[in-house]
């Protein structure tokens, strides 16, 4: 899987796997950008948001293969960070 990514559809705002599993709707009121959310000492793989609470996990600082780990097992909840350069995403953009 090292050399897989995964698929953000951008028309239905949604992350699936490299296997084309779905992962989860990627839908964000608060809209934050990564340097905004808190960072938490000695963890580089997440930081924290301070108005829901959640972890968000930054999808480009894992390999694909430890972030499904963290995703469909122990954080199968926490929201994801991911850029608009990011070389574990494929990006399908919305025409309209």
């Amino acid at each position: 899987m090292s050399n897989q990514r995964f698929v953000d559809d951008e028309k239905t705002s949604t992350l699936y796997a490299p296997g084309g599993t779905f992962l989860k709707k990627l839908f964000c009121p608060k809209a934050k950008q990564w340097n905004q959310l808190l960072v938490e000492p000695n963890e580089s793989r997440w930081r924290g948001c301070q108005k829901c609470k959640e972890k968000a996990f930054d999808l480009d600082g894992v390999s694909v293969q430890s972030a499904m780990d963290l995703l469909l097992n122990r954080w199968s909840n926490a929201c994801v960070y991911v850029s608009k350069i990011s070389s574990n995403v494929i990006f399908l953009k919305d025409r309209n």
